[in-house]
């Protein structure tokens, strides 16, 4: 292993390569480390010195080896994901926007984008691939909320190229394996394809193409396993005719990518392809390689190459690309990197030139990682060229000059750095697409200015990740190229500072205090949370540090001011770096992990292996002591020390299980690391390098590690291991953090952001019965005073609830909510209001009923509440979890004092209660959940003026339906329940104000048979108490259309009145056309084929006939997809068209459980009315899906827009 004199400041190559080096040698990948020394171009000096590093390495697995793994891997990881709520599932945290105030102001950021193509048919419809999180899709230009990923659970979420087929573009091709970065090299699994425009991907052929390789018959390539691609074509005038430039060559297909031969063994950057003779469909190809630019003629079979004037001889580029001139192509340039040099070639007349790039400010730095050329589409003498920058040059025939601007660096805002990808709107040239190590940029007018398309697409890569252990709402992280970024509601981020974000750490005992590192270990703090602007630099001693590239950074994770920070020596403070001390390694070595279980404590693990402990004593730190080494000849990843228990440790290791690298990567400590067990777990469940370990603290032996694919979880202590990412995209993750508090489980990724999962009570069931927020489309409100009103709490947005002005009263205030359904509630969550002005809640009282009484008195009878505490004066999202589960459906968060007394108000921005369905069948004995009321047709016994039956199904128990004077016995309620169900109970709710007509003697029968034929079949009778409680009937299931509830009598005699009543049960179990239950909608995320800007697809479930999803005006086919965030049994639907212009008249309706999935067949199909008013659709058959596509085939009027005004799908969540 390399010795600490390796790791300066300096690296050859620049600080990409020394980053790119140090993963690949932490991962034993030693062929693409070759590859990347080779691609970086650096002096023979310097490719001397990198390659006596990496000599000293052993002899590591080959990129096909590590992309063998990391596809059984991710085959492994697909299989084993669910869409059944009873098991815990990820979900993201964005960022969804991201801004950088201090260097891109008003821009907004995204990750790297390695592809960007536009659809030569549908200008609105755009697709980008990114280093390793995936395709994504938008079909409005990349503008905000329009983004959706498309390979979340593919072979590999690792892009280098994408291609539509120009003659027929919903068929689209993605080269896996970035080639920029050799670090994802390892990713490459071949080709995917798509047969639909992007949205749905499948790797094509069994391997992602087949090769035959004669060129190399020593070593011949069988597939693209372990390559990385740079470009793909597909060729203009023959759809099955497709080429690739990849790290090992270029490659020609003949029958549509399933099966290739290489043609060119050099490392192939660029291709082009111009027709040549429209009627005879012949072809002109280039290609960009490290051996210079190669023309074909004959479609890639055989190559000559290009003489290139004053180009150095022989041929060792660091980056090449080539562009044939669209509109005119015997027009051509090739754009290059040698050494320190640019270089511009130009063909034209059949003579290729050199062109003086001497005033265009390009640069050579990081050619081989940030490099493109393109042709404007409608002038051959425009060109854009991407270095760091973005440069145009323009040549006039007239001066026989060209003029170079600078496009990016001079934007206002300036577009982020490092161009790897550049493609054109079909049909103007005016617009194009940039994607950088920011993400994607548009411009509209050739590159003057900018508009960044990075809203919503949520591909950051972070490095490492803390958090507030307050609370769940604030989070900082490191990522690649875009800084330190902090949120503080999970979903915008903000760049705090610059550079490359590496480490960060919180204060446990003061968790304003917090700290941030960058590239070379260079620490910073801020005292107030992490604004921006409030960053001080901290400095050590010496100065000439020597460690990795991100150097490992941590705070103490109980109490104390104690930091530390690794590189060739450990540095030390007690008093949150004001003060250092410096340790000395007892043999060299470079850190690459460490904790501090405690502020007297520190364990430091390294490249070698090593782990070492130093301790406080009394006044000073003890020397670095050397514990027993798990395992040698491998980077320490992470480690974890119970603050409870020092003697158990945990260690883990970044290598693979190869041949060439035996040993673990998971050990475990009992006796303080005198002796260490390995844990590993089995390689059919991951053979791949271990970043990270979590453990959580009320329960030692549950254990979680995060590999470059997946997430897993042990629950005996390392014993065994099982896949612990269900929902969680296929790609890598670096970093694992617990939130105690809030039982939060969380990831940072490479390129998909910040994932988290909801992991319950410790030693729990796996999270069937997990504590997650309860849905709140159901509750209803009460509150002891509103000048807001309490339906803001549940809105999501920075709106809220706030009581009078009491002054100078005091409180108590509270709120009260039904929340619909019983369940088991494990606790809450409480935001403040984030305006900063009065009403935040000091002293709080929690009080949980299943009594309806209790709805309509003062909290203060409700009995002791179940949980009493002090809220935090703080900005953030605050959980409580109560002392023991309570069953109940009304709670009450009862407010008993205040921050700002003088004002004496209580306000609450947002509010969760947490749970999950109670068991008893959410309170009804076991019966059924109650069924949508509205399509209920209901008859009755004559009812006095403004009592009518609707008033029993309004949700507002102050209502009620009464019968007329002098009406005999017995009274009845006919419902028609607007389809078959299957019926079990009914719930009841008497008068609430006065107990005339309460009712006592009661029968109730379901009809079993048609309306036009009825059969009453009895299922239950009895008498009810003279009460204002809810009353709950069960029986056993009946299949029914109508219920018919029979009074007999009432306690007053004379009178009868309902005020709420619900019907139990669940939708028949055959389908056949039956109506069930209207499916929750908050969990719903939708997005469309196109939009106009004032009708997002959004507005098709906000509730209201006045706003809807329109598409622009153009022919069908337009479609709506649904994600239901869960997994449904779906038997019908209702839309409700718009009040104006796009009507759909006839539909198909999509559906698939997956994402990665084609669409099922027999998909239900029909014609809609050309009516305003809501049709229901009962389906031949039930289905089972999560995601669901209403297509439009056709639409009434001339206009041929579609339109959706509210959606809605029957049926049950799984």
């Amino acid at each position: 292993m390399r010795g600490p004199q390796d790791d300066a400041i300096y690296t050859p190559g620049g600080k990409l390569l020394q980053r790119q080096l140090q993963r690949l040698e932490a991962s034993g990948f030693t062929e693409a480390a070759a590859a990347a020394i080779q691609a970086a171009g650096v002096s023979d000096t310097d490719r001397a010195e990198l390659q006596a590093r990496l000599n000293q390495m052993p002899a590591g697995s080959s990129t096909a080896e590590a992309a063998q793994m990391y596809l059984e891997t991710a085959e492994r990881l697909r299989a084993a994901h669910t869409g059944d709520n009873s098991t815990p599932q990820w979900r993201s945290l964005g960022p969804n926007q991201l801004t950088a105030p201090q260097i891109y102001r008003t821009r907004k950021l995204s990750g790297r984008v390695s592809a960007v193509i536009v659809d030569p048919r549908n200008a609105n419809h755009v697709l980008l691939g990114t280093a390793g999180g995936g395709v994504w899709e938008s079909f409005n230009r990349g503008n905000a909320g329009s983004w959706q990923p498309r390979t979340d659970f593919a072979e590999s979420l690792s892009v280098g190229a994408l291609a539509f087929d120009p003659s027929n573009s919903t068929t689209v091709y993605c080269g896996t394996g970035e080639g920029n970065t050799p670090y994802f090299t390892p990713l490459g699994v071949g080709i995917l394809r798509s047969v639909d425009g992007g949205t749905t991907w499948r790797m094509l052929g069994q391997n992602g193409g087949a090769i035959q390789d004669f060129l190399n018959p020593q070593n011949p390539q069988r597939s693209f396993m372990g390559q990385g691609f740079y470009d793909l074509m597909v060729d203009p005038t023959n759809s099955q005719h497709l080429l690739a430039a990849t790290t090992t060559g270029i490659y020609v297909s003949t029958d549509g990518g399933f099966n290739w031969i290489r043609r060119h063994l050099s490392t192939a950057w660029s291709l082009s392809i111009a027709v040549t003779n429209q009627y005879q469909r012949t072809t002109e190809i280039l290609a960009g390689c490290r051996d210079g630019v190669w023309s074909s003629t004959d479609g890639g079979t055989n190559w000559i190459q290009v003489a290139l004037p004053n180009s150095p001889n022989p041929n060792n580029f660091q980056r090449l690309a080539v562009d044939i001139a669209p509109s005119n192509s015997s027009v051509a340039y090739a754009f290059g990197a040698i050494g320190n040099n640019v270089h511009l070639w130009r063909r034209a007349n059949n003579a290729w030139t050199s062109v003086d790039t001497s005033q265009s400010q390009m640069s050579t730095v990081q050619a081989w990682y940030n490099w493109f050329i393109a042709v404007a589409p409608d002038q051959e003498t425009q060109i854009y060229c991407g270095d760091v920058t973005i440069h145009r040059g323009d040549f006039s025939s007239w001066t026989n000059r060209w003029t170079w601007t600078s496009l990016s660096s001079n934007a206002q805002p300036p577009v982020h750095t490092d161009q790897h990808a550049i493609a054109f709107e079909p049909g103007n040239a005016n617009t194009l697409y940039v994607g950088n190590d920011g993400g994607l940029y548009r411009s509209f007018d050739r590159g003057i200015t900018w508009q960044d398309c990075n809203d919503g697409l949520n591909t950051l890569e972070f490095e490492y990740i803390a958090q507030d252990p307050n609370s769940t709402q604030w989070i900082i992280g490191g990522t690649q190229d875009n800084g330190t970024l902090r949120s503080t509601d999970l979903n915008t981020y903000q760049m705090v500072v610059g550079s490359d974000g590496g480490d960060c750490g919180v204060n446990h005992s003061n968790p304003n205090i917090v700290f941030q590192t960058i590239q070379n270990a260079s620490l910073s703090r801020s005292n107030n949370k992490g604004v921006v602007n409030s960053w001080t630099p901290i400095k050590q001693a010496p100065q000439n540090k020597q460690g990795l590239f991100y150097a490992p950074f941590e705070t103490s994770a109980t109490n104390g001011d104690t930091i530390a920070l690794g590189t060739n020596i450990l540095f030390v403070s007690r008093d949150n770096g004001s003060t250092w001390v410096e340790l000395a390694y007892p043999t060299p070595g470079v850190a690459s992990a460490m904790y501090i279980p405690n502020a007297s404590h520190i364990y430091i693990g390294l490249t070698n292996g090593q782990v070492l402990h130093t301790e406080w004593n009394v006044n000073s730190w003890t020397a670095l002591t050397l514990l027993a080494t798990p395992r040698t000849g491998a980077w320490v990843s992470d480690l974890f020390v119970d603050p409870n228990n020092l003697l158990r440790i945990w260690a883990t290791y970044h290598l693979p299980n190869v041949a060439t690298f035996p040993g673990g990567r998971v050990y475990r400590s009992d006796d303080g690391g005198k002796n260490w067990l390995d844990h590993t777990p089995p390689d059919n469940v991951t053979k791949l390098p271990i970043n990270a370990i979590a453990i959580d603290p009320e329960n030692e032996d549950r254990v979680w590690i995060a590999a470059d694919l997946g997430v897993y979880e042990s629950r005996d202590g390392g014993a065994t291991w099982s896949i612990f990412s269900n929902q969680l995209p296929h790609m890598m993750v670096g970093d694992l953090i617990f939130h105690a508090q809030g039982r939060l489980l969380r990831a940072g990724t490479r390129n998909r952001g910040i994932w988290e999962i909801a992991v319950g009570a410790a030693g729990g069931g796996g999270g069937g019965g997990a504590s997650k927020p309860l849905p709140r489309d159901q509750w209803r409100f009460d509150a002891s005073s509103s000048v807001s009103p309490p339906e803001n709490v549940k809105d999501g947005i920075a709106s809220f609830w706030a009581s009078n002005w009491q002054y100078p009263q005091s409180p108590p205030h509270w709120l009260k909510v039904d929340l619909g359904d019983t369940y088991e509630i494990t606790g809450f969550t409480y935001q403040f209001r984030l305006d900063n002005t009065p009403g935040r809640i000091q002293n709080y009282e929690f009080y949980v009923s299943n009594q309806f009484r209790d709805w309509s008195t003062d909290p203060v009878y409700w009995g002791q509440p179940v949980q009493t505490g002090m809220f935090q004066n703080i900005g953030t999202e605050q959980v409580i979890h109560l002392s023991a589960p309570q069953t109940g459906r009304y709670i009450c968060l009862r407010a008993t004092s205040v921050y700002d007394y003088r004002s004496g108000i209580a306000a609450i921005d947002e509010l969760n209660v947490l749970g999950s369905s109670n068991s008893g069948g959410g309170g009804s004995g076991g019966a059924a959940s109650p069924l949508d009321r509205t399509r209920w047709q209901i008859t009755a016994t004559a009812s006095l003026p403004y009592y009518g039956p609707n008033a029993l199904k309004d949700d507002n128990p102050n209502t009620f339906w009464f019968t007329q004077q002098n009406m005999s016995f017995a009274h009845f309620l006919n419902i028609d329940l607007g389809g078959t169900y299957r019926v079990s109970g009914l719930r009841y709710t008497p008068r609430q104000d006065f107990n005339l007509g309460r009712i006592r003697d009661y029968e109730i029968y379901v009809n079993t048979n048609s309306s036009a034929s009825p059969h009453w079949q009895k299922v239950a009778e009895g008498n009810w108490p003279n009460t204002t409680e809810e009353q709950v009937v069960t029986f056993s299931g009946v299949e029914g259309s109508q219920v018919y509830l029979n009074i007999r009598s009432s306690h007053d005699g004379q009178f009868s009145a309902v005020a709420e009543l619900q019907i139990l049960g669940t939708s028949d179990s055959g389908g056949g056309g039956s109506a069930a239950a209207v499916l929750p909608r908050d969990r719903w995320s939708l997005s469309a084929s196109s939009w106009d800007p004032n009708a997002v697809p959004n507005f098709a479930k906000d509730g209201t006939n006045n706003a809807w999803w329109s598409s622009p005006y153009a022919r069908p086919q337009h479609w709506l997809m649904v994600d239901l965030g869960q997994v449904c049994n779906i038997t019908g639907m209702r839309y409700l068209a718009p009040m104006g212009e796009g009507h759909i008249q006839g539909y198909t309706l999509l559906h698939r459980l997956q994402p990665y999935e084609g669409w099922a067949p027999n998909a239900p199909q029909g014609t809609f009315q050309n009516i305003a008013t809501e049709e229901t659709v009962h389906f031949p058959s039930a289905f089972t899906a999560r995601y669901v596509l209403l297509l439009a085939t056709s639409s009434y009027g001339t206009q041929q827009r579609a339109a959706v005004s509210e959606i809605n799908f029957l049926g049950t969540v799984q």
